[in-house]
């Protein structure tokens, strides 16, 4: 029931720019809350990638809770501007993939530790 809603990545390539995509997004959120999300927290808990590279599901938490469904909408209404900001910083080094955000449950994270840990 979990295992539908998230997939593990199989290919070193999936993980190795699933890590840089979290890094990348982690830190733009810390650099841009000053700016943009006064007083709000958000953190990249995990990005999937498919293996064609093309597409991706960036997971993340948000604090506090009452603004979850805003951030969700304003982070997937401005998916061009973060697309953007991605492909300056990862200049030729590989093909930026489409993006959606969403917000991570307790299920999700339970089956993530669960995989990486065992």
């Amino acid at each position: 029931m979990i295992r539908n809603k998230i997939k593990i990545m199989e290919t070193f390539k999936q993980k190795k720019y699933s890590n840089l995509i979290n890094n990348y997004f982690n830190k733009l959120f810390i650099l841009e809350k000053n700016k943009v999300f006064k007083n709000i927290i958000i953190t990249v808990i995990y990005v999937y990638i498919n293996k064609i590279l093309n597409y991706s599901r960036i997971y993340i938490t948000i604090y506090p809770k009452k603004y979850d469904n805003f951030i969700i909408k304003f982070l997937n209404n401005n998916k061009k501007y973060y697309k953007k900001k991605l492909s300056n910083f990862f200049k030729y080094k590989f093909k930026i993939p489409e993006f959606n955000f969403y917000l991570s449950n307790n299920n999700i994270l339970d089956y993530i530790n669960h995989y990486n840990f065992n």
